[in-house]
């Protein structure tokens, strides 16, 4: 399972926290990335920590297949001469 795209809508939003729900449609890779084919999974997404105006930090829910992991990803901001930007981690 390698490519990912995501789908949702959100569900609240105010200043401290975010939450959402949707699809993460990813590719099985069967046989190969190219050849996959995109299933859709059920993902709820919470965000949170705000910092400075942006959240820092980003809990996605998936179950697949029957199972249910969280994963926390962190945003980092970055700076350059030619802009700035946060990235998910």
């Amino acid at each position: 399972m390698s490519l990912r795209h995501c789908l949702g809508r959100a569900l609240t939003l105010d200043r401290l926290e975010g939450m959402a729900t949707g699809a993460d449609w990813i590719n099985d890779g069967i046989p190969y990335d190219a050849a996959g084919t995109f299933h859709p999974y059920l993902t709820k997404i919470r965000v949170f920590r705000p910092r400075s105006g942006v959240f820092t930090r980003m809990a996605v829910t998936e179950t697949i297949d029957g199972s249910t992991t969280t994963t926390t990803r962190r945003a980092v901001f970055y700076s350059s001469p030619y802009g700035s930007y946060w990235q998910w981690y």
